[in-house]
């Protein structure tokens, strides 16, 4: 598989070049969206994404129903792929909604929805909750952002084997098991603040608990039944992920501090796409916009697309105060 071109780990000397040219904790360019407007996006509401969530929920446990109903004939199969997307696929916008507080208005529904939501796809709730932090606040900064999917250059070959979460998953779970033994990656414990070290060990034990008890009751039952329907579905569900994955990160560019670029600027169609199952945005975190409203960004935004020039020249004066910037400034 190819190698990538530059050290995409965060402790590793891209993250250190990464704050001396002041991509670290960045001011960002921002699109001029009135105000008045912008409140009006960050509206949310509890029916509504209440509405979501059950209709999600119903469709989960109606595609299990037929899985389990199914099983020992080949219509078990279509079920499985339909139970996998929605548990292993459909998980990551409630996660990803709910994680940035933008779903529900009452915050501990965000709460409520956004632990499963993150075991069922086996991602530790602080670790992730704090890792995404830093992907909004230094998005596709090499050496900086935890979450660039998309290393270059792209490995297709490496893009079609994680179609089924074999190579992601199964980090995931080796890290959940590290973490449960007290030992946390340098990466982790430079985006998680200390004082909430305790509580990544101790979820990591949860998960572990619920892991373990899925594999004994395979044992128990002599078959991978109770492996079918949780956390396996975490591998076998990941491919609808990854193709929203796909259609909104892959084509994003690389250190550059403009929303529209970096953020927005990859595959339109595709973002679109993934509005209407209620997949994210990438970029609608830094503005805390709930994606059912994402679309009227870009009607709100329409008159800043005319003005790249603005972007370019924000940008360079941006990159000429960042060289007489304190290197160690950005550093936390």
């Amino acid at each position: 598989m190819t190698a990538p071109a530059r050290d995409y780990s965060l402790t590793g000397p891209e993250s250190q070049r990464a704050i001396e040219r002041g991509l670290a904790d960045a001011e960002w360019y921002r699109s001029p969206i009135d105000p008045a407007r912008l409140a009006e996006l960050h509206q949310r509401s509890d029916l509504r994404a209440g509405i979501d969530v059950v209709l999600w929920l119903v469709l989960l446990v109606g595609a299990g129903s037929w899985a389990w109903v199914a099983l020992g004939s080949w219509w078990a199969i279509p079920a499985f792929v339909v139970y996998g997307a929605l548990y292993g696929g459909a998980a990551d916008p409630r996660w990803h909604e709910c994680g940035h507080g933008t779903a529900f208005r009452t915050s501990w529904l965000n709460e409520l929805v956004y632990f499963p939501a993150s075991f069922m796809l086996l991602r530790e709730p602080t670790v992730w909750r704090w890792s995404h932090v830093r992907h909004h606040s230094d998005t596709i900064v090499v050496g900086r952002d935890a979450e660039i999917v998309f290393p270059r250059p792209i490995d297709v070959r490496a893009w079609a084997v994680n179609l089924l979460g074999l190579t992601s998953v199964p980090a995931m779970v080796r890290r959940i098991v590290r973490h449960a033994c007290g030992r946390l990656d340098a990466d982790v414990a430079g985006y998680v603040p200390s004082e909430l070290h305790r509580r990544v060990v101790w979820e990591a034990r949860g998960y572990l608990v619920v892991i373990v008890s899925v594999l004994a009751a395979c044992v128990v039952t002599a078959g991978l039944v109770p492996l079918l329907f949780v956390v396996g579905p975490t591998f076998f569900g990941a491919w609808l992920m990854a193709f929203f994955g796909t259609t909104q990160h892959a084509g994003l560019r690389e250190d550059v501090l403009d929303l529209l670029e970096a953020v927005v600027g990859g595959c339109p169609i595709g973002g679109r796409v993934a509005l209407l199952v209620g997949g994210p945005v990438g970029g609608l975190g830094r503005l805390g916009v709930p994606a059912e409203r994402a679309h009227r960004v870009g009607g709100a935004d329409r008159g800043a697309r005319r003005h790249r020039s603005d972007v370019r020249g924000h940008r360079d004066e941006h990159a000429r105060r960042a060289r007489h910037r304190a290197p160690g400034r950005h550093v936390h």
